[in-house]
């Protein structure tokens, strides 16, 4: 099917557009032989800047994509846009970063699964890494166990309570107060209605490969949704992926973070895992500090972003 002369956009990819072409968002699509991608513009934080998403996984042809790229970037220039960010499918909600480094450790779900050539082209496209994220890996539970199991206690004792809920509606909906609160800071977060993240993440979240091992547990403060952890598994045991975990500012001095760590590995473990994957984390912030502590680099991922504007 052929949407906004975009033939390469499949039907799940053209809802997403739709939906952001709804919401106001300037799109426009270009192609060279079998090389595409999508450009748009959005506001953020009283500015307009510019995107770039929906690549080929893997790109067939350096001298084709040099082309839409320029053609990309005059489009860009004619709606007075100074910076645009590469890949990035609207926003962070959806699939963005690139793996940039540590290519030989093993890949799992949940990794975009763009070309590792992208970078090349990138970088000789005069882009520079506007932001990192690394997935670590933790062989030793044993440590993080140690470390957090102290703060598990604390929290047990002050009567904050911490249980694994049930994937629905009314739950997520829990989750994703706390997300829009607690990554409002997060570098290019934009909010969306809760109806667009139940549409597009409940499913997901319900994926077979994440049907018999997955997991949320939701921290709760006097009955007030305070923060959540969400996980999942490999079939062969070869990691469990610790995705997300969010904490509502307003409660982040109780140590909750760590107590839903200790809950996570402790299912993990449960389920016969020997080693946890912290996933995507930002360069920066106590989630990096403590996954760096317990592991080892297991992959670096990249976020560009190019400065188009004339220099005189």
């Amino acid at each position: 099917m052929y949407y906004y002369n975009c033939p390469f956009l499949d039907e799940e990819e053209f809802k997403i557009v739709e939906t952001y072409r709804k919401k106001g968002y300037k799109i426009k699509c270009f192609s060279q032989n079998d090389e595409y991608l999508v450009a748009f513009i959005r506001d953020f934080k009283g500015k307009k800047i510019g995107g770039i998403g929906f690549l080929r996984n893997s790109p067939l042809d350096e001298k084709d994509f040099y082309v839409i790229l320029d053609k990309a970037e005059e489009w860009f220039k004619k709606n007075h846009i100074n910076k645009y960010y590469i890949p990035i499918n609207f926003n962070t909600w959806y699939s963005y970063r690139i793996m940039s480094k540590y290519f030989q450790n093993r890949f799992f779900e949940g990794e975009m699964n763009y070309s590792r050539r992208y970078n090349k082209y990138f970088k000789k496209a005069g882009m520079k890494v506007a932001q990192r994220y690394y997935s670590f890996i933790v062989r030793n539970p044993k440590k993080v166990f140690e470390y957090t199991y102290p703060a598990f206690r604390k929290i047990e004792n002050e009567g904050i309570k911490i249980e694994e809920i049930e994937i629905n509606e009314e739950n997520l909906k829990k989750v994703y107060d706390i997300s829009c609160v607690a990554f409002n800071d997060a570098f290019l977060f934009e909010p969306i209605p809760f109806e667009e993240f139940l549409e597009n993440f409940y499913l997901s979240i319900k994926d077979k490969f994440l049907t018999i091992y997955r997991t949320i547990f939701l921290a709760s403060v006097e009955g007030k949704p305070a923060g959540f952890i969400y996980g999942y598994g490999i079939d062969d045991k070869y990691a469990y992926i610790a995705k997300t975990l969010a904490v509502h500012p307003e409660f982040r001095h109780l140590f909750i973070g760590l107590a839903l760590i200790y809950k996570l590995y402790e299912k993990g473990k449960e389920y016969g895992y020997d080693a946890f994957i912290h996933a995507f984390v930002r360069e920066s912030g106590s989630t990096y500090l403590f996954s760096r502590k317990f592991g080892k680099i297991h992959r670096i991922y990249s976020l560009y972003e190019k400065d188009i504007r004339k220099i005189f």
